[in-house]
């Protein structure tokens, strides 16, 4: 072997690898410095439009509940009484419509929490109305302005103009929400103020105060500050720079403010028309890049730094591997070949003595150590008397036995498993070191290991699974070798290696239940695991959320059923396949019913080629499916307002009946029921509810000769009075005179 060209293939095979990596790695180190800036930016500006948008929302929400109070406020007969009392002294019948209206608002609920009061300012009487009693300017301006700096003429002047549409109003500290409804005359007007309840508003608007250190801003329509997330601040800008800074609201964008530099975002409700401007200090990013910039620089002088020493390395430690290798020449009786390199010489030369070495042995222990897993060995076997002779730790000691089932799903041929066991027999004796003997067998599709105590005394169980933890996860992680390892109780002696082999086996299985890719010990599951009933009620509900198309609460059923049953103390395998075949059967007849082939395949169970998470993964899948389906459809939202109004038909009698009632029927929020019946019939439900009831009576009043009050009852109005003006309100005649016309008509 000539040393120059053995040299000359050592350094290249060496060095080579060691260039290429600090290119590789500069080339790396530039990609992830690029891409981690972007990351940062993109997760910078991505926060800011999460914040607007979420607060967006929230406002959106409390303006659609304040309009569906004043639309109940708008057809609520008592409360239009007062509209007719003018100015000044008021007579007996004015003060009881008064006192009755006054009734009627303490009783209208609100509908979200944000809602504080509800005011009514009639503009003829030039009074206000509230849940408390009747005031006049100066008495509604002491209830609601006593911890404020405002002026009477300043407060007057935000509640008493006219809003033909519905605007945010700031009165010192308070918030209303005012809009004025006319009726009849342009006089005779009212206005419907909904006072918004401060703290709760600022805690609110102090939210979005916790990311990136943002300054909110509120705007109505007008660009007219309305709130902001730092009490006592007004955005030092003119209305002309305010809508300037709207139209430049962009990702990226910047403003200067009092010589500091801040990035805007910028947002508008299409429902609404409220306009949102977020700040953020631009030093934060800046900040946060000058640290990426800093942290990978360091990385790329310590990579270099290490390249450097490997390189050195390389060439100081070469003369040893030349030692080593004519050491090796001068007992190894074959020729070298003029092509070997160093490794392939090294290698072949330790194979050859390995062979000599190990070559019959290893076949009879391997021989004996599978007979004896599988119950099959024999005293007398010749085999066994080799293993008693030279192992007798092994035959007389205490061991554990460990099953490895390979998670990969690609078959493996036998010279892989072979390969496998081998690297997991290596890995072994790295970690326990001299503690742990550990013999390895292959049988089909597991790897099969005997881990033999070495040192006196009991073995120490929990150390030993320990170990098998950290191999399972560095045979995962660093060699990409996913397992599920199923681990026995310490066995005695190799007689009992078949006990030892069958808990294994068994802790295995439960990885149906536990999940793959873990350690799994015989002696935590050998009891069984607890019941788990999947009720009628369970399955109805979760139908129903299917059916609804709420894919949310479908999944959070699932999830919280999986929880209960696999984590916080898991069922056997029976009863978890039981479980999953149950869920299974659920979504399956949601999809018989629409006669659709996608379906979650039982089989898989059945045969358990299935975990309890990978099944669920397939399940929520196809419910993620139904559910898409069900919301896409115009028949889904068809059913379900069939399914409303055949509710309101089988409960119009009951006088509680309202949208609450029917919301807590269909698991729905009231206000998100409201919307969607509006959306899609164009009638608010409450009407709805009210016209089928006066449908009802006019029916009775055809066809039966029964009292006002008995009809009142038997369709749900609270008294006859209540029937009385809701019917003419909707027919412009009273239920009296309504009969009369039709008992005339059957007469002629």
């Amino acid at each position: 072997m000539k040393k120059r060209f053995v040299k000359k293939k050592m350094l290249y095979s060496l060095l080579i690898p060691y260039l290429l990596a600090g290119i590789f790695v500069t080339a790396f180190f530039g990609y992830k410095y690029n891409a981690s800036v972007k990351e940062i930016k993109n997760s910078y500006f991505e926060e800011n439009e999460a914040v607007l948008g979420k607060l967006n929302r929230e406002l959106d929400y409390l303006i659609s509940d304040i309009e569906n109070l004043i639309v109940e406020v708008e057809l609520d007969n008592q409360l239009l009484k007062p509209l007719a009392i003018s100015e000044g002294k008021r007579s007996g019948s004015e003060n009881y419509s008064i006192a009755m209206a006054l009734i009627r608002l303490r009783n209208i609920k609100k509908y979200n929490h944000l809602i504080e009061d509800l005011l009514l300012y009639y503009r003829k009487g030039n009074f206000f109305l509230n849940t408390l009693s009747i005031r006049d300017e100066q008495g509604i301006y002491k209830d609601y302005s006593s911890n404020q700096t405002v002026g009477f003429e300043q407060w007057k002047g935000a509640l008493t103009p006219v809003y033909p549409q519905g605007r945010l109003v700031t009165a010192g500290e308070s918030i209303f929400y005012i809009v004025t409804v006319p009726f009849n005359e342009q006089i005779e007007s009212c206005n419907v103020i909904v006072k918004i309840d401060s703290d709760g508003f600022s805690e609110l608007m102090n939210d979005y105060n916790l990311v990136n250190e943002n300054a909110v801003y509120l705007f109505d329509s007008h660009m007219t500050q309305v709130a902001s997330n730092i009490i006592g601040k007004a955005l030092p800008l003119s209305e002309d720079d305010v809508k300037a800074a709207f139209q430049n609201a962009v990702s990226g964008s910047r403003l200067e403010l009092n010589r500091t530099t801040y990035h805007i975002s910028g947002a508008q409700s299409d429902k609404t028309g409220l306009n949102y401007l977020l700040l953020t200090k631009a030093e934060i990013l800046d900040t946060q890049i000058r640290y990426i910039t800093l942290l990978y620089t360091g990385g790329g002088i310590l990579i270099a730094l290490l390249l450097f020493l490997g390189i050195y390395g390389v060439a100081v430690n070469y003369r040893h591997i030349q030692s080593i290798i004519e050491r090796l020449m001068k007992n190894n009786e074959k020729e070298c070949e003029k092509n070997y390199s160093e490794f392939d010489y090294i290698n072949n030369a330790l194979n050859a003595l390995e062979e000599k070495m190990q070559g019959q042995e290893r076949e009879v222990l391997d021989n004996c150590i599978r007979k004896a897993i599988y119950g099959l060995l024999d005293e007398e076997d010749s085999g066994c008397v080799h293993l008693f002779k030279h192992q007798e730790q092994l035959c007389y000691g205490q061991s554990m036995i460990a099953v490895f089932e390979n998670c990969s799903e690609h078959e493996r041929e036998a010279k892989e498993v072979n390969l496998d066991l081998f690297i997991i027999d290596n890995v072994f004796r790295d970690i326990f070191e001299q503690n742990v003997q550990s013999w390895g067998v292959a049988v089909y599709r597991w790897e099969i290991l005997v881990l033999n105590w070495c040192n006196e005394g009991g073995i120490e169980a929990e150390y030993v699974q320990n170990g098998l933890r950290s191999a399972r996860k560095f045979l995962e992680e660093r060699l990409e070798l996913p397992y599920t390892v199923g681990v026995s109780e310490p066995v005695c002696g190799i007689k009992e290696f078949p006990r030892g082999y069958r808990e294994a086996v068994e802790a295995v299985e439960e990885k149906q239940v536990l999940g793959e890719k873990q350690v799994i010990c015989y002696g935590k599951i050998k009891d069984g695991g607890h019941h788990f009933e999947y009720t009628g009620e369970m399955e109805k509900r979760f139908k129903n959320y299917i059916r609804l198309g709420d894919y949310e609460k479908a999944r959070e059923q699932i999830e919280n059923i999986y929880n209960e049953a696999f984590r916080q103390n898991p069922i056997s395998p029976e009863g978890g396949k039981l479980l999953l075949l149950n869920l299974i059967k659920t979504v399956n007849e949601i999809s018989k019913e629409r006669n659709d082939p996608r379906q979650v395949d039982a089989a898989a169970v059945l045969k358990k080629k299935y975990t309890a998470h990978s099944m669920k993964n397939e399940i929520l899948e196809v419910v993620e499916y139904l559910c898409a389906q069900s919301m896409e459809t115009v028949d889904s939202a068809e059913t379900r307002i069939d399914q409303i109004r055949q509710y309101v038909a089988a409960h119009y009698e009951n006088v509680d009946l309202n949208v609450s009632m029917i919301a807590e029927a269909f698991h729905l929020n009231p206000s998100y029921l409201s919307r969607f019946f509006k959306e899609e019939t164009g009638e608010n439900l409450l009407n709805y509810i009210n016209h089928f009831r006066v449908e009802k009576v006019k029916e009775l009043l055809r066809c039966t000769d029964e009292t006002i009050t008995v009809t009142a009852g038997k369709t749900g109005f609270l008294n006859a009075a209540a029937l009385s003006r809701t019917f003419k309100k909707m027919e412009g005649i009273t239920p009296g005179q309504y009969k009369a016309i039709h008992q005339a008509e059957g007469k002629l």
